[in-house]
């Protein structure tokens, strides 16, 4: 009777293994040879069912590959593979080894499930350090998820930075290193994390401003350093000229690219900021929803510079043949 009840439990394990693991599951158990192995593997099918809800072994078990053709076989090859990740990462968390990059493959939401999970087996005391770990860890896979983010901030800091020549008046050895930083243990990643969250706040919808900087140098050169953009009567005629054109796009951008300046001059070009950080924060105050400025920026700076550029020469020589025109007139006539 009773080892009727471990073969049952067995076989259920079995049922459950493969409705939650396997694509495709194989046909019923026929031949004797297979209700032989799979007793053999009890221990591997308890495990895959006591992980049958943790999305990190999931993971590992989907990235694992086998060359058996028997389907006992090929499961319990699968789960040792998975199962060699499951024990390393579980080594390293408990040795305070793990790394940054080794998140990379696990970007799971709930860790704290995870660590139940992971450490089922150990001592209350254990547990307990193991979840402390996990908001660590949590921390640091925001900071991965949000990696691309920081890398375009400090990216458009450094091209703001230059174009304007802007000389903070501290050291900013740590906004220099800040590349180094995100290749780190998973503690100094989350208290990383941290600082760049309470300092510059949540920047997971900045990406689309911090592209469009990045992407856009040279006319962001422009806008910081051409005279017709800086010169306060010459942004006037150029207004002016483009309200006048016969370009529908300059026409529509008309009002809007004095905002747009205007914004500019205010938050970045006219401030002289203590550090790379103050400038990275006023930058990121740029795409402020309520004023849709990103939105702006965006359509002034996909307008055609060099056809911008254009108009004001052709609005120059158009004046210089209206002037010439007088002249004569006032000649013939003596009317100056």
């Amino acid at each position: 009777m009773e080892k009727f009840a471990d073969y049952k439990k067995l076989t259920d394990n079995f049922m459950i293994v493969l409705c939650s693991y396997v694509e495709k599951p194989p046909m019923e158990l026929d031949t004797l040879y297979e209700k032989k192995l799979l007793s053999g593997s009890s221990k591997e099918f308890q495990l895959m069912v006591d992980r049958e809800k943790s999305e990190l072994f999931h993971i590992m078990w989907k990235r694992q590959t086998t060359h058996n053709s028997d389907p006992i076989s090929i499961i319990v090859s699968i789960f040792k593979q998975a199962d060699s990740d499951w024990g390393n990462l579980i080594s390293k968390i408990r040795n305070n080894t793990l790394q940054y990059i080794d998140l990379e493959p696990y970007k799971i939401t709930n860790w704290k499930l995870e660590m139940n999970i992971l450490f089922s087996d150990t001592k209350h005391q254990e547990k307990n350090t193991a979840q402390d770990y996990s908001q660590n860890i949590e921390n640091a896979l925001i900071f991965l998820e949000t990696e691309e983010h920081w890398k375009l901030l400090k990216k458009a800091t450094d091209i703001i930075q230059n174009i304007h020549q802007i000389k903070t008046t501290v050291d900013d050895k740590d906004w220099h290193n800040f590349k180094k930083k995100i290749q780190t243990s998973i503690k100094k990643a989350s208290g990383w994390y941290l600082k760049c969250k309470d300092y510059f706040g949540d920047i997971s919808d900045k990406k689309d401003m911090l592209e469009l900087i990045c992407n856009n140098k040279e006319k962001i050169q422009a806008l910081a350093n051409d005279e017709i953009f800086t010169n306060r009567q010459q942004f006037e005629i150029l207004t002016k000229r483009m309200d006048d054109s016969q370009n529908e796009k300059f026409r529509q951008l008309a009002g809007t690219l004095p905002e747009v300046n205007e914004k500019m001059k205010e938050k970045i070009w006219d401030i002289n900021f203590r550090s790379s950080y103050e400038l990275a924060k006023a930058i990121l105050t740029l795409s402020e929803q309520k004023s849709k400025f990103g939105n702006k920026l965006a359509n002034c700076l996909n307008m055609d510079f060099e056809g911008l550029f254009g108009l004001v020469e052709e609005g120059d020589q158009l004046s210089v043949v209206k002037g010439l025109g007088q002249f004569e007139r006032a000649g013939q006539t003596g009317k100056w």
